[in-house]
């Protein structure tokens, strides 16, 4: 099972989302840091559980890079493409 680190802030959707897909969702101090800081403190320390940064992991990175792939293969002569950043995981993949 997954354990979801999230701040105290996190939006209620992506609580809620997380909650239903079945992982453990652990809300921790004010911000992305406080909860990552949290997270390896407590579970990678103590339990032994890996910390997977779903921003800055090469396999997340990787995987975002398809995402990529697949839009030069359904459109070859694109000029432009419009890529969301929000954590930069997907832009890092695509670019």
């Amino acid at each position: 099972p997954e354990m979801i680190s999230k701040p105290s802030i996190a939006p209620l959707t992506k609580i809620t989302k997380c909650r239903k897909l079945g992982a453990r969702v652990i809300l921790e101090g004010d911000t992305i840091a406080d909860a990552a800081a949290h997270a390896h403190a407590t579970y990678v320390t103590k339990e032994g559980l890996k910390y997977i940064n779903g921003f800055d992991d090469f396999e997340i990175i990787s995987g975002a890079g398809s995402v990529g792939i697949e839009m030069l293969e359904d459109v070859r002569n694109a000029d432009a493409a419009v890529i969301p950043v929000g954590g930069g995981g997907l832009i890092a993949g695509v670019a």
